[in-house]
């Protein structure tokens, strides 16, 4: 069986000679036994007719190479965490939860990604001097990528 960057490799060579869209790109490859499964996207997404296309001729095109696997092609789904660069520039304004490496969790709203970090709108609660009461204010936050466990998209904005 082939490796999951070998897999990647071919997948990706086979895909530039199926569309000439540039906006296709492999999310991630996965190698457990006979099963692979493929994550592909587009910047502007991508629907199941596009999954189903893919599949039918990347397992031709392993077929060929004389892999005998269990191929499965799907697009990474909201609800898994977001790993690669377009996917993270891809839902810049989207509400996400970040898990950072001291269990602490973090929601707000996707600013800025730039393969060293992550750039978060949070809402917090400030009480300005002089004043009683506490108010909520928003503050953009910085958060380096080896603080980061996972970010995945958040439906509470």
């Amino acid at each position: 069986m082939l490796t999951e960057s070998e897999v990647k490799a071919l997948v990706e060579t086979w895909l530039a000679g199926y569309t000439t869209d540039a906006d296709f790109f492999v999310e991630r490859v996965e190698v457990a036994g006979d099963a692979v499964r493929v994550y592909i996207d587009r910047d502007a997404g991508i629907g199941l007719e596009e999954c189903a296309a893919v599949s039918r001729g990347l397992s031709a095109m392993l077929e060929s190479e004389g892999v005998d696997a269990e191929l499965e092609v799907s697009s990474p789904g909201l609800s898994e965490p977001i790993k690669h660069p377009r996917i993270f520039r891809k839902r810049l304004g989207s509400g996400v939860e970040l898990l950072l490496t001291n269990r602490q969790k973090v929601r707000g709203v996707l600013q800025g990604y730039d393969g060293q970090q992550v750039e978060v709108l949070v809402m917090v609660k400030e009480r300005p001097e002089g004043k009683k009461r506490s108010r909520l204010v928003e503050r953009l936050e910085t958060y380096p990528l080896e603080e980061i466990r996972s970010v995945r998209v958040s439906f509470d904005k």
